[in-house]
């Protein structure tokens, strides 16, 4: 209820000015008469029909009510429908809530129960939206009465390992208020960000201080030595003071343990020298109850280069030897002539325009615009993938296209 003339609300002062002069008049006066006997008949009949007293009550009562009255009439009451709120759900999906509480409660458990606690105090006519705020915020929910679909997207959610980016889920929550009147933001998040310059927006802050202590492994790196490899990790500290143990493990084996000291805020590495070269897999991990235990191990795979070796004999290999060129680890031989061929010592053998006396027997061959001995071996894609690696398909599509007539290929 509003009022259009606030001012005459002035009048009730009224009220309690009855009240005062009520109490304050005499309520009798002293005459001088020459019987009383008819005023006590009088009187007598008069209590049988209606007390005196109850008579001075009810006229105050009219009298308030005469003011009220008055008020109202020049203050002119007036009740005004508010239109539906469109409420914004911005959910935090960020690695920071994945921390834990005491009781293994996430934070992100939280911001999802908040949510579906607040659709159930949302009425039916209330439209609402979710955002899933992350590295690449996206709406999951798009303005929508029903509780049970908000209450699916709700579960549907899943926190990421990356970053949240506020600026985009408000860009999106921005692009879904502007088709509304009246929009609502909530944020569901860790991150203290308090100020957020809109009265529409109401930050419902998940952090907590005893939960914050974590430590993370950020990364791990290899670097060869003299007898061995280096491996170098990056520890990062969240509310944390002390020392820490941080173990390595190669190929699933325990091989060192160290302490390191750490520091509130601050990001210290854990060096382990010269380790065994041969390796498969490296990983470091932090032995330690924290906030999250998702990031409290690092694993690094060794990457295996394998070297290819071919022969191209060609008189204009240019198109050949850049198809090549895009595999890793492949070194192209050029010969011009058979004469200087070698039938050994190479993964695949190339002849274009020439027919090889020969076939070599250690790789595979392929043979263009030439003839081919025969031999008796049919061709086959697997043999070459075997010699060559995975990438073979993608070297026959290369040659399909580089070359305008048939091939043979035989080994």
């Amino acid at each position: 209820m509003t009022f259009l003339n606030p001012a005459g609300l002035w009048i009730l002062l009224g009220v309690p000015v009855l009240i005062i002069v009520y109490l304050l008049r005499r309520q009798h006066e002293d005459r001088t008469v020459s019987s009383t006997y008819i005023w006590k008949l009088s009187d007598r009949f008069l209590k049988k029909r209606f007390p005196l007293r109850l008579q001075g009550i009810l006229l105050l009562l009219l009298q308030i009510a005469a003011v009220v009255m008055a008020a109202a009439l020049v203050s002119r009451p007036m009740i005004t429908h508010m239109p539906n709120t469109d409420y914004i759900v911005i959910v935090d999906c960020s690695a920071s809530m994945m921390t834990a509480d005491e009781d293994g409660v996430t934070r992100f458990e939280k911001a999802k129960a908040e949510a579906m606690d607040l659709g159930k105090k949302i009425n039916s006519g209330h439209r609402r939206s979710v955002i899933a705020a992350s590295d690449e915020p996206v709406c999951a929910l798009r303005m929508t009465t029903s509780f049970d679909e908000a209450q699916l997207a709700l579960e549907a959610m899943r926190c990421t390992y990356g970053g949240c980016d506020l600026e985009k889920a408000f860009s999106l929550a921005n692009g879904i208020s502007s088709e509304t009147a009246h929009p609502q933001v909530v944020l569901l998040t860790d991150r203290a960000c308090a100020e957020t310059g809109s009265e529409n927006v109401t930050v419902v802050d998940l952090s907590d201080e005893k939960t914050q202590k974590n430590l993370s492994v950020v990364s791990l790196e290899a670097r060869e030595a003299k007898s061995g490899v280096v491996f170098t990790a990056k520890i990062a500290s969240v509310g944390y003071e002390g020392t820490a143990t941080v173990g390595l493990r190669i190929d699933g084996e325990l091989i060192d343990a160290s302490q390191i000291e750490c520091a509130s805020g601050k990001t210290v590495d854990a060096v382990f020298e010269e380790k065994p070269v041969r390796y498969q897999r490296a990983e470091v991990f932090i032995e330690i109850e924290d906030g999250r235990s998702e990031d409290n191990s690092f694993t690094l795979c060794r990457k295996v280069t394998r070297s290819r070796k071919v022969q191209i004999v060609s008189s204009s290999p240019f198109y050949l030897e850049r198809a090549l060129s895009t595999v890793d680890g492949c070194s192209v031989k050029i010969v011009s002539s058979l004469d200087s061929a070698a039938s050994t010592g190479f993964d695949l053998y190339i002849y274009d325009g020439f027919s090889p006396n020969a076939l070599p027997k250690d790789g595979a061959v392929l043979v263009f615009n030439g003839a081919v001995p025969s031999l008796g071996v049919s061709v086959t894609e697997a043999r070459i993938t075997e010699a060559i690696g995975t990438s073979s398909i993608r070297w026959w599509a290369s040659i399909r296209r580089l070359t305008a007539t048939p091939y043979g290929a035989r080994f």
